[in-house]
């Protein structure tokens, strides 16, 4: 039967498959059906190279195929790296807007801290000078112990690996 293949001699027209699909050059295609078959390679072709543009003998290859490939292989080069250029410029601009947010923020917690301590110092000492004096120690300086150590924590996390470094 037409496209089939049988496991019968290579003279056999069943196995002539390709005398029917080509007029030119027919291909005996034959089934082993020994013990060992035949062993198969497979030969590959690997090229490798660095940067947006492939070597001038490959451009030269393209060009061959397409014609006017090399200039839109290059026009797309050039919009890539500008789209690059800016992404990196909109980036370093994020970057420096929340470097200035972080040091408004930080200006800002040190003034409400220090407001906080100058409360605690003095309602301490109003409350010592009326005769209580350990609940006055204890209400100066528990708020100002509390904010040295909320001042010691945040700047531990600050130095951390996940902000960068404020210069002041």
């Amino acid at each position: 039967m037409p496209g089939q293949i049988s496991d019968s001699s290579p003279e056999d027209p069943k196995t002539d498959v390709a005398d029917e699909l080509m007029d030119e050059k027919p291909i005996n295609i034959q089934v082993n059906t020994s013990a060992n078959p035949p062993q198969r390679s497979l030969v590959g072709y690997a090229s490798m190279y660095g940067g947006p543009l492939p070597p001038a003998e490959e451009i030269a290859r393209y060009e061959k195929v397409l014609p006017d490939a090399a200039n839109r292989l290059f026009a797309m080069v050039e919009r890539e790296q500008s789209h690059r250029h800016k992404m990196d410029e909109k980036l370093a601009e994020a970057q420096i807007e929340d470097m200035k947010k972080m040091r408004l923020e930080r200006a800002r917690g040190q003034r409400y801290g220090l407001g906080i301590g100058v409360v605690a110092i003095i309602s301490g000492s109003l409350i010592a000078s009326f005769g209580a004096e350990w609940p006055g120690g204890v209400i100066g300086f528990g708020g100002v112990a509390t904010l040295a150590s909320v001042f010691v924590s945040g700047r531990r996390r600050l130095d951390g690996p996940d902000y960068p470094e404020i210069e002041e």
